[in-house]
């Protein structure tokens, strides 16, 4: 098992605190494909913007629950890594210059620019209402050139291999890594992108595995999403790089049936070797499954 510890219910239920925090890295696509358009929130946007948006939510969200009478504390270490143009580019550097991973306090210390957000709500009688939120507009939309996916996982690798180096002998919840990209490798070959994503997985601190998950964006809405896929059975054979994706993925441990049975609308039982994977997804599922991802901010200690 390549040095993994395996899956079951002794794992991935550490809690997080000060001294045993847990780390997320967002492995986001910004190749010039994301700049077309797509429906979310009731607004047509562009890839970017959208998924820019999601990615600010949820880093909001994850601070707010590390929020404490007495300030924010350091529960996690946070990174949003965009790849595009042949190279990778860390977009938090500059709440935390010099550095891959941004704490809770450099995330929240630091003043960021709030954005107004409208979202466009249909009722059932074709009425619509629009209501409006404000969130720091920590990372900011790119879309330019290729989808070097190779070197995010590379450098996805390199950046967790040294935090969990860093918090050695501490039984702290498993990194999560969320790749998001909307199309194929531009700069590997497959069994290389495999060897990179089984060496991410590979990787644990005492508490289990690390955690990598792959969404892929919808080019047609026509197309039926695949989301946290049972088995292979639910992809289509003749696609290749759904398949691909399926391989690159982990596999959930417990902590994450719940939601995920929810989703998918089955029994809690029926969802055992779920992956950590979107094929064909929507922004809004994007969204539902970045939420099941950042599940372990419910361990909060």
């Amino acid at each position: 098992m390549n040095g993994q510890y395996p899956m079951n219910n002794k794992q991935y239920n550490a809690p997080i605190t000060r001294k045993t925090p847990s780390m997320f890295l967002f492995v986001v696509d910004c190749s010039s494909s994301m700049a077309d358009m797509v429906i979310f929130a009731g607004n047509k946007t562009t890839k970017a913007n959208a998924v820019s948006r999601i990615i600010n939510t949820t880093l909001q969200e994850i601070a707010s629950r590390c929020k404490r009478e007495d300030g924010y504390r350091n529960y996690f270490d946070l990174g949003v890594m965009g790849y595009f143009d042949d190279r990778t580019e860390m977009l938090l550097d500059y709440l935390a210059p010099g550095k891959d991973l941004c704490s809770i306090t450099e995330l929240t210390e630091n003043e960021v620019e709030e954005i107004e957000y409208e979202t466009k709500r249909i009722l059932p009688d074709g009425k619509y209402f629009i209501t409006s939120t404000r969130i720091p507009n920590i990372i900011h939309p790119i879309s330019s050139g290729t989808t070097p996916m190779g070197k995010a996982f590379k450098k996805a690798y390199t950046i967790t291999k040294n935090w969990i180096t860093a918090h050695k002998g501490l039984n702290c919840f498993p990194p999560v890594i969320i790749n998001i990209s909307d199309g194929e490798y531009t700069d590997t070959t497959e069994m290389e992108l495999k060897e990179t994503a089984d060496k991410i997985k590979s990787l644990h601190t005492e508490n289990g595995n690390v955690l990598l998950f792959n969404i892929h964006l919808s080019h047609d809405t026509g197309k039926e999403p695949v989301i946290f896929p049972i088995s292979e059975k639910e992809l289509n054979k003749e696609d290749r790089y759904a398949n691909l994706l399926y391989n690159l993925s982990s596999e959930l441990p417990d902590t994450f049936f719940d939601g995920i049975a929810m989703i998918k609308g089955l029994p809690r039982t029926a969802v055992k070797q779920a992956k950590a994977m979107g094929y064909n997804s929507s922004m809004t599922e994007l969204m539902r499954m970045i939420n099941i991802g950042s599940v372990s901010i419910t361990r909060i200690g």
